[in-house]
């Protein structure tokens, strides 16, 4: 008897072993299944960021250029030149008058300014020239008075359509009385 209580013992200890391998198989394949679940959702979300991702990078190519870009673009592609500053000179008269019967001696300054670089380079080598072009067209004057307001409009209106029928290679763009003294 004894030997069927030692294999039934033995049998039982089996059982209970294939019992508990059973168990631990269940365990082994549940922590394995649990572990691919955990990796598979992670993979998932990581590829759902990344599709994200580039959908923003792509969509913010496509948005249309905010307006310090659109400046930006306009100003770094030129197709002109800049152009350059007028030109200025100051040119000084004196003119003998008699008004009212009496002599007068009157200080006059213009400013002369140009854009045309041609004609300014003309002007500075004929300058003697010019000045007297100038010079004869102001003694033929009569300006009333002898007042600014008078010379005013006579460098306004005349001196400059007199400069540009007899100079017109060296003739300015504009010309401004600057200063009347009565010397």
């Amino acid at each position: 008897m004894m030997e069927k209580n030692e294999s039934l013992e033995a049998e039982q200890e089996m059982e209970s072993r294939q019992a508990s391998d059973e168990d631990g198989l269940d365990k082994k394949s549940g922590l394995s299944l649990r572990l691919w679940m955990i990796l598979g959702g992670s993979l998932l979300i990581c590829l759902l960021a990344a599709a994200a991702g580039f959908y923003l990078m792509k969509s913010k190519k496509a948005a249309p250029p905010s307006p310090k870009t659109a400046l930006v673009n306009s100003i770094t592609s030129l197709t002109r030149p800049i152009p350059s500053p007028d030109k200025r000179e100051v040119l000084d008269f004196l003119i003998a008058y008699q008004v009212e019967g009496r002599e007068t001696v009157t200080a006059l300054r213009m400013e002369a300014r140009f854009q045309n670089l041609e004609r300014y380079a003309r002007f500075k080598k004929n300058t003697v020239v010019f000045r007297q072009t100038v010079y004869n067209f102001l003694l033929g004057q009569n300006a009333a008075y002898n007042t600014v307001k008078s010379w005013d409009s006579v460098f306004a209106k005349n001196l400059l359509d007199y400069l540009r029928a007899n100079l017109p290679g060296s003739c300015p763009d504009k010309i401004r009385l600057t200063q009347v003294e009565n010397l």
